[in-house]
């Protein structure tokens, strides 16, 4: 489970690994002991070598074709729903189960012999890798000079109190930046055609916050252009947080009363009361019957811009989505015999 920073959340996130990379084997190993409690995964080298031939030799984490291709959006009459369909596409990297392996993150220790933690991180090809250097007091002008040339992503002193705790805020920090720099394409695409602006909006970090921690997420992604958010626990298990602003809700009052739902329903709709999201194509109502199991009733958030809409719903068993093929969080923890790799 993690805790976005403020006014964050990229359109997608998983759990990724972290290398610890030390040739104190001791500190390292504690280190790793504490970090794992945290169910943060990571992988451990006592030399700078091997591990700079894993990190190069690693596969490029992939996400996929997350946009589907439009020369126009604002003139072609199909575009959102292209859009849409292949925003639903991005959540297909839960079929992928190296994407708990793919290492994101290294924190490396300065003082190495055969190599040191600066010219570690400047042989690192993949640049969207987040690099963070243990260093000691004395090393601490030449970490400075490494961040400010973009070297390193941040350093932290090794000998501090507070080391344990800086090291879990930094890598909470810097997965979340490894998404959200994976994702800049994307987001700049539904940035000029209708990425919502709430996304980005700290009371709706601190709602996204909240469902993460009640409901033990660990995984989500951007899953329809209106900023739902499909979710899943350590088990795998399906939910969504469903958001939607007045123009959806005009939107599905209009096709709710053409399609002779009651005017009650279609009233709370309106009002934002109740939010409706179809599972299927077939839950495209004909009838006020079928409106079971669709519609939410729903909190409100307002600001300048307007007023959206959200509710938190588990999932029924969804058939675009392949639920054996899933491979959970807490499976792949346990495929690595709980020691977190």
């Amino acid at each position: 489970m993690h805790r976005l920073s403020p006014s964050t959340v990229p359109i997608l996130y998983c759990p990724t690994t972290v290398m610890l990379v030390d040739d104190q084997v001791g500190f390292t190993k504690a280190l790793s002991f504490l970090i794992s409690d945290h169910n943060i995964l990571n992988t451990l080298f006592h030399s700078p070598h091997p591990a700079l031939d894993a990190i190069n030799q690693q596969r490029s984490f992939s996400i996929g074709n997350v946009i589907t291709h439009v020369d126009d959006p604002k003139k072609e009459a199909f575009s959102t729903a292209i859009l849409n369909i292949s925003i639903r596409e991005a959540h297909k990297l839960i079929y992928n189960e190296n994407r708990f392996s793919t290492v994101t993150i290294v924190l490396v220790d300065y003082a190495m012999l055969g190599m040191n933690g600066i010219e570690f991180c400047h042989k690192i090809k993949n640049k969207n890798i987040k690099k963070i250097l243990l260093s000691g007091r004395a090393d601490e002008k030449m970490a400075v000079e490494a961040f400010n040339n973009g070297i390193i992503d941040g350093f932290i002193r090794k000998g501090d109190r507070d080391m344990t705790l800086n090291v879990l805020n930094a890598i909470k920090k810097y997965q979340l930046e490894f998404f959200k720099n994976l994702t800049k394409a994307e987001e700049e695409i539904l940035k000029n055609i209708t990425l919502p602006y709430y996304l980005n909006e700290a009371q709706f970090v601190d709602v996204v916050n909240q469902v993460i921690k009640e409901n033990s997420i660990v995984e989500y992604y951007y899953y329809e252009l209106s900023g739902s958010l499909l979710m899943f626990d350590g088990a795998g298990r399906a939910s969504l947080l469903i958001v939607k602003n007045d123009e959806d809700l005009d939107f599905a009052a209009e096709y709710l009363s053409e399609n002779n739902v009651s005017k009650d329903i279609v009233k709370k709709v309106l009002e934002g009361a109740l939010i409706p999201f179809f599972w299927e194509p077939r839950n495209y109502l004909i009838s006020e019957k079928h409106t079971k199991g669709c519609l939410y009733p729903a909190k409100s958030l307002k600001n300048i811009y307007g007023n959206y809409y959200y509710a938190y719903a588990k999932l029924p068993l969804l058939k675009n989505l392949n639920h054996k093929d899933i491979l959970s969080f807490n499976a792949y923890r346990d495929k690595v015999d709980g020691s977190l790799i």
